[in-house]
């Protein structure tokens, strides 16, 4: 497992409702994390336990004790998945095996349309970028602001949101909820994440009922990051490899999305091709003015760059 490994999921699955330890949490994503761009189907994926331990930072000393326990746990909370004529209950795992200092895993056959192939409404993220959070609610929410970040933001219910997280029966009262859950997922994730979330509350009388949620990039305080095009240029290949930037300016009705690819190029996202010359100047000039009105838009991670060729 490599801090660095991209996480992709359907959104399904994203706003899917389960209650999970950090620690589950952790290796759930940590092991998505190996599947392949190009994969059709799963594979049984392999964790060196003393590896697993050093990375979530749990006790090495008693690594087998803690993995069975996790697995024991894992296969005892189901995953409530919605649908568009209901809804679905199954496990993340079908086979959760220790042998030999070593953690083998398979995947539940039926979540395959939720974690392979996937093109259309799904959620990418480093694993990186959740490592580092001691809740399991700033996993949950930052997974979620996520799967909006190419819309802004979303708008939730108070008690939907308790479902999502598995918070029924907990927090009944809003203020314990707004202090203890999302008040504290925000602090970590604007500190320690790639996106930045702030909210509004809707109320019917003195009760919130609602939550608007407006999620943006993260972007470092960097004294020079904006001083010339020739910074901002620079800064942007090192930090936003394969990051889709939205609606590049153009004199037709056809939609046009780029991408910085890993050899720090702009391609068009649709065709694939590496932008002329020109182009690219043109595009790198637009991006620069929008950074410096703290409007830069990069909206989200995409496969679709894994598969490129120069």
């Amino acid at each position: 497992m490599k801090k660095n490994e991209l996480v992709v999921k359907h959104n399904s699955l994203i706003r899917s409702r389960y209650d999970y330890t950090l620690a589950e949490l952790r290796l759930v994503i940590a092991i998505a994390s190996m599947i392949e761009a190009d994969d059709e189907d799963f594979r049984e994926y392999v964790v060196p336990a003393k590896e697993y331990a050093e990375l979530m930072g749990a006790d090495k000393d008693n690594t087998y004790k803690a993995v069975k326990k996790l697995g024991d746990m894992l296969l005892s909370k189901p995953l409530h998945i919605p649908t568009a004529g209901g809804f679905a209950i199954c496990n993340w795992f079908s086979w959760y095996e220790y042998k030999d200092g070593r953690i083998y895993c398979s995947f539940h056959p039926k979540l395959k349309p939720y974690m392979l192939q996937l093109k259309e409404q799904f959620t990418k993220y480093r694993l990186e970028n959740i490592l580092r959070f001691k809740s399991v609610y700033s996993i949950r929410m930052y997974e979620l602001a996520k799967s909006w970040e190419a819309r802004g933001g979303f708008e939730i219910s108070v008690d939907d949101l308790r479902k999502m997280f598995g918070l029924e029966g907990k927090y009944k009262l809003y203020a314990d909820l707004k202090r203890k859950i999302i008040e504290r997922s925000l602090k970590e994730i604007n500190s320690l994440s790639d996106i930045r979330i702030s909210y509004k509350e809707k109320k019917i009388g003195r009760k919130v009922t609602d939550l608007i949620f407006t999620v943006k990039p993260n972007l470092p305080k960097q004294k020079n990051y904006l001083a010339s095009e020739r910074a901002f240029i620079s800064y942007m290949r090192k930090n936003h490899a394969n990051d889709v930037l939205y609606d590049g300016p153009t004199q037709t009705k056809k939609r046009v999305i780029f991408s910085i690819s890993k050899d720090g190029l702009i391609y068009d996202q649709l065709t694939g091709k590496e932008l002329t010359a020109d182009k690219s100047k043109k595009i790198w000039s637009w991006l620069y003015e929008k950074a410096k009105k703290g409007e830069l838009p990069v909206l989200r991670q995409t496969s679709i760059y894994d598969n490129q060729k120069k």
